[in-house]
């Protein structure tokens, strides 16, 4: 299995597949990029997409240039067009991943660069934008790659990506850009002309604009629990209906690196353990969204028993519909609560099967205090290779008129990196 470690304190990252990496670059993100540009298969590109999901700051609504690694979260125009340029590279060599790279390179939230002209910085009062350091260690192809008629982007989500003219002193760039591998020729010309073809046919619902699509990597898998169920795209509630109870719970979330929403979720249990729920919010912040997410299946939440769920736990656009291509399919055992009063330790193992995306195996613990207070900790372990992990505390009553205050942090995290403040969410809530 191919090694995947990200450096604590700035040290270097291992390669991916034995490929030499930038030992001078100075920024985490570059780093990625050359594992990206220098993976020598399928498995190491997709392991390196999936690093870059896991770099997305909420503040920023983009990747961060230093992995979490240091406050506050920042990005460099030069690096983000670095980075685009190689997500559509890795497109066209690995045409199996041109639906993972779409996805990732449509959840950035560029237009507060204005087409590279500026670099950002969220601070606590919001976001701060610079003048964009040069040169562009790309050159500036990353943004014409978004905009242009190879771009994984459908062309309504692309007027943002058109490049602008930088200051004419503009700071210099501080990141060395020099990969240990050529840019991969092979395929380029075959994709232009397959993604033009596209493009000119795509019949996707469009857009409510551009840069306000969510993250991808904000969507948590599934993680039912006794009492506790995680929230939808780093901004839903902590969910504290079980799905055996019909019921609503309205919510008001606040994500700690800036953003905000309302909504409401439901679930409806015609048949004891099977259930459909929805939800519907609005989220505030970066940008003004309507979101929804859902899930069905069969969840019994007695010791020894198993569950089957399939779940979107969002936030899709609304305009999106049902959203498929991010649900999750879940096979869950629930092997034993132990319980000496007034604490009890539940645990969870799962099995989780993005629909588009690589497979993990759960592992949860939840620990309560008179059958409300719980703090909960779990790990993922991903089949590409590496470890993260989830954690929460806070109050989770299911009965009817109960109020719930929680933090939750489904990341995704890096096992052990705490990112309390870059992934947390704080929940209150009300059980009708």
């Amino acid at each position: 299995m191919i090694a995947l470690l990200l450096a604590l304190g700035g040290a270097p990252l291992l390669a991916l597949g034995g490929a030499p990496l930038l030992a001078s670059a100075g920024s985490p993100l570059l780093e990625l990029a050359e594992r990206l540009r220098c993976a020598e298969g399928e498995t190491s590109a997709r392991a390196a997409l999936r690093l870059l999901r896991e770099a997305q700051s909420g503040a920023l609504g983009l990747p961060d240039e230093r992995l979490h690694q240091k406050a506050p979260p920042s990005l460099r125009a030069g690096t983000l067009d670095l980075l685009a340029h190689e997500l559509h590279l890795s497109a066209a060599h690995f045409p199996a991943l041109r639906e993972q790279a779409a996805q990732l390179i449509e959840s950035w939230e560029v237009c507060p660069l204005e087409g590279g002209v500026f670099d950002l910085v969220a601070r606590e009062r919001g976001l701060t934008r610079t003048k964009a350091a040069a040169p562009f260690p790309a050159g500036g192809a990353g943004f014409e790659d978004a905009a242009g008629p190879r771009s994984l982007l459908p062309p309504d989500r692309r007027a943002c990506w058109k490049r602008q003219a930088q200051a004419a002193e503009a700071p210099r760039y501080p990141y060395a850009w020099t990969p240990s591998c050529p840019e991969p020729a092979a395929h380029l010309e075959e994709y232009a002309t397959a993604t033009a073809t596209a493009n000119a046919t795509a019949t996707s619902p469009p857009q409510p604009g551009a840069g306000l699509r969510p993250s991808a990597q904000e969507r948590p898998a599934e993680v039912p629990v006794p009492g506790a169920m995680p929230a939808g795209g780093g901004i839903a509630p902590a969910f504290v209906l079980p799905n055996t109870r019909t019921g609503l719970t309205p919510y008001a979330a606040w994500l700690l690196e800036g953003r905000y929403a309302v909504g409401v979720q439901g679930v409806f249990s015609p048949f004891s353990h099977l259930f459909v729920r929805g939800g519907l919010g609005y989220r505030a912040g970066l940008d003004h969204t309507v979101f929804d997410s859902w899930g069905l299946g069969y969840d019994d939440f007695r010791p020894g028993s198993f569950s089957l769920q399939i779940n979107d736990w969002g936030p899709a656009l609304f305009a999106q519909g049902l959203d498929w291509q991010h649900a999750v399919v879940d096979l869950g055992y629930k092997p034993v609560r132990l319980c000496a009063q007034p604490f009890c330790v539940a645990t969870y193992l799962a099995l989780d099967v993005p629909l588009q995306d690589t497979a993990f195996a759960v592992l949860r613990a939840t620990t309560t205090w008179r059958e409300v207070w719980f703090v909960r900790v779990g790990l993922d372990a991903v089949f590409d290779g590496h470890l993260r992990w989830v954690y929460g505390f806070g109050r989770a009553d299911w009965h009817a008129f109960a109020v719930n205050l929680s933090y939750d942090n489904w990341g995704p995290n890096p096992a052990f990196q705490p990112a309390f403040k870059q992934h947390g969410i704080v929940t209150l809530s009300l059980n009708l």
